[in-house]
């Protein structure tokens, strides 16, 4: 059954480039408080996000948009608990196969894992064991038809105590657990999972020492067994993205972790993000509060989402056009939240375009960052195709170098700046020249 709505939602759609250029977009309105934890595309006119909302009564129900190419729209799902369900991960195989695992919680007995399937009418409870004590969901992985892990918490017992990590696998016939070695003694959690073959699969979390201080949980099945991997720094990890057996990313509580195929390494970003993301072009995305970016082996914030109160994005999936599509929630008032949808688009590893968007008129954005050391990006927008000259002044007026001098269609782009060697400290100007049309600004290189 297929419900639509019409106001209070929004959806919003932002251009891979730097800047708050993005655009918010009316879309359907779900309920008080909703959000979004996860979402997975086969196309781009077959996208699906899901979470949780709530009634005026205080139950959760699950929440299942998707998105048709034209519109979102809300997709029932059964509810198997009694007053609290919760979906918090999506895997797709097909337009007919849609794996999806959360929480819900039966009458009389403990919280329990939940998962649903979507066979191309409709969604459909699977069955799934009652563990005593309770279980959660937080992540599902279709590698194939007979190969889906799901990962998760089994609590050891009713009250809140020791907990274990949990892992799921579907074999094409039946659910099963897989056992988890534990870490320390007290409370080990599966937030996340990925793979790319039956035998090279990551799953994430964290694990508790002593003292109760969360440590950064990061275990690989082999085919055979989970093996634990040491992890050195930050706390609770909540995504992993498998870009290759070789280059694996997890973050979690602000803080980015790379394997190498070797060994898990921190490394530094100028923002947290909660996803990691890979588009077609071969761009390196993390999502959270706001967007950054890997370039040069280093992340570099790219996009600001600080106009949206309080976003917090959680999940991202890729389209076959290369772009991204990412879920999560916004603030609409102090004691409100609503769910949120972003739509990236970007062009290669140089320059950025929108195919999509249409510049009511011609202009250049400040660079980011601003003062840089030593590549920056610049972002313009172009109304009419032309061509393009972008140019880089010194204080006196002496050009330093030509950045960009060929044809562009209308659209909106960004280019990547790296400072000449023989640049040193001190003020430049940028300037774009297009048929008519030419603007400056200043920009400032430290050394």
């Amino acid at each position: 059954m297929k419900t639509k709505y019409t106001f209070l939602l929004f959806l919003f759609y932002i251009q891979i480039v730097y800047s708050q250029s993005w655009q918010q977009q009316t879309t359907p309105a779900i309920s008080n408080n909703n959000l979004l934890r996860t979402i997975t595309a086969i196309t781009p006119e077959d996208i699906w996000a899901a979470g949780f909302k709530t009634e005026n009564n205080g139950n959760q129900l699950n929440l299942v948009l998707h998105f048709d190419g034209n519109e979102w729209n809300e997709i029932q799902m059964s509810n198997p608990g009694n007053d609290m369900n919760d979906i918090w991960g999506l895997s797709a195989i097909s337009e007919n196969e849609i794996w999806a695992a959360g929480v819900y919680n039966p009458p009389g007995t403990a919280t329990q894992m939940q998962i649903q399937k979507w066979d191309g009418n409709e969604w459909s409870i699977y069955p799934a064991p009652t563990l005593t004590g309770g279980s959660f969901l937080y992540s599902i992985k279709a590698i194939s038809g007979n190969d889906i892990w799901a990962v998760g918490t089994r609590m050891s017992r009713e009250d809140y105590g020791p907990m274990e990590c949990l892992s799921m696998h579907w074999d094409g016939n039946e659910w099963n657990e897989i056992p988890v070695p534990p870490v320390g003694t007290r409370r080990n959690s599966f937030r996340a999972v990925d793979g790319i073959n039956s035998d090279d699969v990551w799953a994430v979390g964290h694990w508790t020492d002593q003292l109760g201080f969360f440590i950064p949980l990061a275990m690989h099945w082999n085919g055979n067994e989970w093996i634990n991997y040491t992890i050195s720094g930050g706390d609770e990890l909540v995504n992993v993205y498998m870009i290759s057996t070789n280059d694996v990313w997890a973050v979690g509580g602000g803080q980015f972790f790379h394997y190498d195929g070797n060994v898990w390494q921190q490394v530094n970003s100028p923002g947290g993000g909660s996803t990691v993301i890979k588009s077609t072009t071969g761009r390196i995305f993390s999502l959270g509060a706001n967007v950054v970016e890997w370039i040069n082996n280093q992340w570099e914030l790219v996009a600001d989402l600080s106009d949206i109160i309080a976003p917090a994005v959680t999940s991202a999936a890729v389209l076959p056009n290369g772009r991204i599509v990412a879920a999560g929630r916004k603030f609409v008032s102090t004691q409100t939240y609503s769910n949120l949808i972003v739509e990236f688009t970007g062009g290669n590893n140089t320059t950025g375009v929108a195919d999509d968007y249409k510049p009511r008129e011609f202009q250049l954005h400040q660079n980011y960052p601003n003062p840089f050391n030593p590549s920056t990006v610049i972002e313009y927008e172009i109304k009419n195709p032309d061509i393009v000259k972008i140019k880089v002044y010194n204080v006196l007026g002496k050009e330093i170098c030509e950045m960009l001098n060929e044809y562009k269609n209308e659209g909106n782009y960004k280019i990547h700046f790296n400072a000449l060697p023989t640049m040193t400290a001190g003020v430049y100007y940028y300037q774009i020249t297009s048929g008519n049309f030419r603007e400056t600004k200043k920009m400032i290189l430290l050394r």
